[in-house]
């Protein structure tokens, strides 16, 4: 198969676009790079890549080779593009040699959040979280801990930017976002499921090593910035902060923040 030279090509045009938010809301697919994630992604489910670009060169690694086969097997049509063309269409500073365009899999909320019985669950909602390094490490950390999975609110990065998918490292996979329209939305699916919502604040709440965490649990992270908004705060029924250590200072990454959150939830339910 020749590679793709042009600019104007339309695979080409459609990458461009996928780069954007706007464009994967309105073609309703996002970018995955590399061949790891490739292979993640075919493994879990094959109909989720709808096609493959490959940047041209001589020789290809044995990972690229092996994720390219994957890819063909599962009948995932793949496109060389020629190498200065390709460089200009990867949106990392270090491209891979491989870039697939996937179908954005939005999770249910009801689903997510679960039917009210007893057992341990935990969810996180994003409320304005604006990082996308920050995003996707609360996507793996929750992934991680053994979370149900996590809701995003508007206002919140998109959890299908390249940013995010890189820095979640495959647990955008694993565990396909929720979109909330908003706070009711959020706390109705919440309060079907029997789930507590508790804040994670930087200042005013209860210690986090003074409380026991819910058995069913929402997390609700806010801005880097701001913190949470006060109409989705104010739905929190714990609010809770991490005490600083010795060293005076004010406040943890909301991402880390959550991680260390998490890990008390998990301590106390899933051991």
């Amino acid at each position: 198969m020749p590679p793709i030279r042009s600019p104007r090509n339309e695979r080409v045009r459609r990458v461009r676009k996928l780069q954007e938010r706007r464009g994967r809301r309105r073609e309703g697919r996002f970018l995955l790079e590399g061949p790891k994630v490739l292979r993640e992604a075919l493994a879990r489910s094959p109909d989720l890549i709808e096609e493959v670009l490959y940047r041209e060169q001589p020789t290809y690694a044995e990972e690229v080779r092996e994720a390219l086969s994957a890819a063909r097997a599962a009948g995932v049509a793949c496109h060389p593009v020629e190498a200065r063309l390709y460089e200009e269409l990867c949106p990392s500073e270090s491209p891979q040699p491989l870039l697939g365009v996937a179908f954005v899999r939005w999770s249910d909320l009801g689903a997510l959040c679960g039917s009210p019985a007893p057992v341990a669950r935990a969810v996180v909602a994003c409320a304005g979280v604006q990082d996308p390094g920050n995003l996707g490490t609360i996507l793996r950390t929750a992934h991680f801990f053994g979370f149900a999975g996590a809701a995003t609110l508007p206002g919140t990065h998109d959890p299908f930017s390249p940013k995010v998918v890189r820095s979640s490292a495959g647990a955008l996979l694993d565990l396909p976002p929720a979109r909330a329209e908003g706070p009711e939305a959020l706390f109705a699916a919440a309060d079907a499921a029997a789930l507590t919502p508790v804040a994670l604040v930087a200042h005013g709440g209860a210690p986090l090593d003074a409380v026991e965490l819910p058995l069913r649990s929402l997390f609700l992270l806010g801005s880097e910035g701001q913190g949470l908004d006060e109409a989705v705060g104010r739905r929190a029924g714990l609010r809770v902060r991490i005490a600083p250590g010795r060293s005076g200072a004010e406040s943890l990454n909301v991402a880390v923040a959550f991680a260390v959150a998490a890990h008390a939830w998990q301590s106390r339910w899933r051991t």
